[in-house]
């Protein structure tokens, strides 16, 4: 049962959001990324914080919570996808320009991870609403597929953006090594800019 609590789909869930979390963190760090230090930084505790409520359904009680407020229908039927919805534009708002000056590459596959993880969070979540408002919950096949594409949409969301952060991880290690390796030169273009002046000032002071 892939819905069921705190299964293997679940723990694999929370793992996979961990390791995105510790991947964001280690970006923060990096010297390159100081331009947009808080937004990595965020988005690391952002994870950190969706792998909780993976673990602990958070967003269940949160729904429960609704349900006994308000009586949604069809595709709002969970009621907690009203708020994650408007949670998801608030931060695409907010991460407009972070994703902007990512290379063309990293965005489009962190823009393609985001649409697979929210398209099985959010877009499967409100059609299962849908279905179980239009039909009940009799057709017990209908709804382990539903929740069985919800699950694999998250998951393989999860994995692109994991391999889309390693990925650039890499390119930043490189783009370091290569800075160091440059190093040296410079201060040999240094030294050898000094002994000229040195020079200019030792032919001006004969003449």
């Amino acid at each position: 049962d892939v819905n069921g609590e705190e299964n293997l789909a679940t723990a694999f869930s929370v793992f996979l959001l961990l390791c995105c979390a510790l991947s964001l963190w280690q970006i923060s760090r990096h010297r390159l990324s100081a331009r947009f230090f808080t937004h990595w930084r965020v988005l690391s505790l952002l994870f950190v914080g969706m792998a909780f409520d993976e673990w602990f359904l958070v967003h269940e009680r949160v729904n429960m919570f609704l349900d006994d407020h308000f009586q949604t229908t069809g595709f709002f039927y969970y009621d907690w996808v009203i708020p994650g919805s408007l949670f998801v534009i608030a931060v695409g708002l907010a991460y407009r320009r972070f994703l902007q000056h990512l290379p063309r590459p990293t965005r489009r596959q962190f823009l393609l991870a985001g649409a697979l993880y929210v398209g099985g969070a959010l877009g499967m979540e409100m059609v299962s609403g849908f279905y179980i408002d239009s039909y009940g919950l009799d057709n017990r096949a209908v709804l382990a597929v539903l929740n069985g594409i919800e699950e694999a949409a998250e998951m393989f969301g999860l994995v692109a953006f994991l391999y889309a952060l390693l990925v650039y991880q890499q390119s930043l290690i490189r783009m370091m090594e290569n800075l160091r390796s440059l190093q040296p030169i410079s201060k040999v273009h240094s030294s050898l800019r000094r002994e000229q002046s040195e020079l200019v000032s030792v032919r001006r002071r004969q003449k």
